[in-house]
């Protein structure tokens, strides 16, 4: 009977440990199992979020595309028109295309024949591929004799013809002043070449920039800047075309005046020059003397006025005088016929 017992109890223990290590194996798979499905569950959130963030990521990309490729631009720009200047030297621009040089000049020129020297100075502008920038003539007064004028001019002539243009003024008139001046420019010139190419290249960029963008704020911030681009590059391109225009053409002042005698030139010897000098003295002389002979007669209507007013103030003192010394007589009379009644 207790040896059943026994074996019974042993059985029984025997199922119970069974049993208990099927629990703990169902338990150990279930966990697996929902490790495994909290995992894939994990993992596919992520994905999800991961997704989600890349477009974002890519919309955001797209909405900057155009304002970190015109930041880039100007950057590009200011750094290309910074390069240009500190790379491209003084000595290197005139190795390369020449020395930008202005030339200019003034001079002062006397003439007999006043009319027929400015006539055929504006056709020798036009004969050496030049032009008048700006013409003035004058005149004195119509007392004056020989009615002396003056004429100023400013002309524009080829750089190469300037020393034949000045040559041909000399043979025509007097040259009693001529001065030359040159200046160099080759700093400033290749300044403004090298802004203009920086300008040029960085509109290029925007223009691109342009066909790329897709939203309306990208278009309309480009499109300012361009405008601001092409604005400053037009200016920039003007002062380029002025630089050209005074390297390329000469400027000539010219100072004309006509004369009755004409002095002596710088060149001329120095007795020339003090008979030049005392010949102007007397010639100087005889029309001082010429003009205030034609000053008086000129103003013998004024003379006369002027003497029939003394005239009459004259006569008008007088009779006021004679008038006065009457009453002075009549006094005296008077006083001793009084007297004479008082006796």
């Amino acid at each position: 009977m207790v040896k059943n017992n026994r074996g019974k109890y042993f059985i029984l223990a025997i199922s119970l440990m069974f049993i208990l290590l099927m629990t703990a194996c169902a338990g150990v798979s279930t966990k697996e199992e929902v490790t495994e499905q909290s995992a894939v569950s994990y993992g596919a959130n992520n994905y999800a979020a991961a997704n989600y963030s890349y477009d974002g990521a890519a919309a955001a990309d797209e909405g900057t595309v155009a304002a970190d490729g015109l930041q880039k631009s100007e950057e590009a720009g200011d750094a290309s028109g910074t390069g240009n200047s500190s790379i491209l030297s003084e000595d290197t621009a005139a190795a390369e295309g020449g020395r930008k040089l202005i030339h200019e000049a003034s001079l002062d020129v006397e003439t007999k024949d006043f009319d027929a020297f400015t006539s055929k100075l504006a056709e020798e502008v036009e004969e050496f591929g030049g032009y008048l920038e700006y013409s003035s003539v004058g005149g004195s007064s119509y007392l004056s004799e020989g009615s002396q004028r003056t004429a100023w001019y400013t002309a524009r002539i080829p750089e190469a013809q300037l020393d034949a243009f000045l040559a041909k003024i000399g043979d025509n008139g007097n040259i009693t002043n001529l001065s030359k001046n040159v200046r160099d420019i080759t700093l400033e010139y290749v300044d403004v070449a090298g802004r203009i190419s920086s300008l040029e290249a960085e509109l290029s960029r925007l223009n691109e920039l342009l066909e790329q963008a897709s939203s309306m704020e990208d278009i309309l911030a480009i499109e300012s800047k361009i405008s601001d681009v092409r604005y400053e590059l037009e200016s920039y391109q003007s002062q380029m075309n002025t630089y050209d225009n005074l390297i390329n053409y000469s400027t000539v002042n010219i100072s004309v005046l006509e004369v009755d005698v004409v002095s002596a030139g710088q060149r001329d010897s120095a007795w020339k020059q003090i008979q030049s000098g005392f010949m102007n003295s007397l010639y100087g002389l005889g029309r001082g003397l010429s003009s205030f002979i034609i000053g008086l007669l000129s103003s013998i209507p004024y003379l006369v006025v002027l003497a029939v007013v003394i005239i009459v103030v004259t006569v008008l003192v007088r009779k006021a005088a004679r008038k006065r010394r009457g009453k002075k007589k009549e006094r005296p009379a008077q006083q001793s016929e009084t007297d004479k009644k008082d006796e």
